[in-house]
């Protein structure tokens, strides 16, 4: 019986030394803004020698609801366009807006929810040639895809030609025939 308190009291004192010794927890929504990280990153952007790190570019957005049958019984579940972004990008060898921050020298941990808007607008508006859009059927409003990067790889003329995937509701992803022109 003493060895149980004995050993439920050192876990406790453990517990105690490190949660009054651990940093708190990084409330994103209360961060103070960090324009001197995200006018660093935009400057990476738009510089034309870091051209050749930005194109083929991938953008994404959204998640579906994907359906699987198991032993006769269907299943939902669901799939984001993040979660399916690793393959998809191995698949169109394109950079993605968090390789780019990275390349420019930037935590993506530091960066504010308005950072990221004012950055995948640049991202958006440098973009050049080929550029590949991963989207799951159910789209947040608001989203940054759609205030910023859609109507932004519209009006870039640089950008030549925009393929279209959707996630599909048995998860597998396949081009649309939407356009640039039918973002």
């Amino acid at each position: 019986m003493k060895s149980i308190f004995f050993t439920s009291l050192s876990i406790l004192a453990t517990f105690l030394i490190v949660s009054t010794s651990a940093k708190p927890l990084v409330d994103i929504e209360s961060q103070e803004a960090s324009p001197a990280d995200a006018d660093k990153v935009i400057k990476y952007i738009q510089d034309p020698n870091n051209a050749g790190n930005l194109n083929p570019s991938c953008f994404f957005s959204g998640q579906t609801a994907v359906q699987t049958v198991i032993k006769g019984k269907t299943y939902t579940s669901k799939k984001s366009a993040e979660s399916a972004l690793k393959d998809f990008q191995a698949s169109k060898n394109c950079r993605v807006i968090a390789e780019v921050v990275a390349n420019a020298g930037v935590s993506t941990g530091v960066l504010t929810d308005a950072d990221w808007k004012r950055i995948s607008k640049a991202f958006a508006d440098q973009v050049a040639g080929q550029v590949y859009v991963l989207l799951g059927k159910d789209i947040r409003k608001g989203s940054v895809w759609e205030t910023d990067e859609k109507d932004a790889l519209k009006n870039n003329a640089k950008v030549t030609r925009v393929e279209i995937s959707e996630i599909e509701t048995d998860g597998s992803i396949k081009v649309t025939g939407r356009t640039k022109a039918t973002l």
